[in-house]
Parts: C-alpha cells; structure tokens; sequence
C-alpha cells in the first residue's frame, strides 16, 4: 500500500511533508513530519496518515489566517491522540 508523503527513513515509516514557501517565515522548518507509530501495513496506519494529513491541513489553515498558536509538534501530538486508541510508545 503507497500513502501520500510517508517515506522510510532509518528503516521506519516517517509522514513527511514540505511545508509551502509562503509560511516558512512563521514556520521556521522546511518539511512537517513525524515518526509514525504504526508500522505495519493496514486499517491503523491509514488512520493515523489521515490524522497527520489532517493536522498539517490544521497547521497551515491556521498560519495562513494569523490564528497560530501551537508549535507543529503539538499539532502532531494533538492528532495522535485524537485517534483514541492504545500506540506503541513514541521514540
């Protein structure tokens, strides 16, 4: 299964997205990403690609309308928990 913007890094599936030009002024990073805590191929980590896609979404509707107020972790955090089952402690 191939989702959008995750990519394996040091052997673990990491959701990697660029963060557009226009923000990088507020945002001082070049990609949004975070190390997925489902590893294996099915229903939970397309879930949990859809929360991350979600919270970059989130994170950029927010910078662009002036209204940002969390720093991109915290809304990686927020969508992880979101998902309101037990993960696989984070590294």
């Amino acid at each position: 299964m191939k989702l959008e913007h995750v990519v394996i890094k040091s052997g673990r599936k990491t959701f990697r997205r660029r963060i557009p030009q226009d923000l990088r002024k507020v945002i001082p990073k070049t990609f949004f990403q975070a190390a997925m805590s489902r590893q294996a191929e099915g229903v939970a980590l397309v879930r949990e690609h859809a929360a991350l896609m979600d919270a970059f979404q989130r994170l950029v509707s927010d910078t662009r309308s002036g209204s940002l107020e969390r720093t991109p972790e915290q809304y990686v955090e927020e969508a992880l928990t979101s998902l309101g089952d037990p993960m696989p402690p984070r590294r």
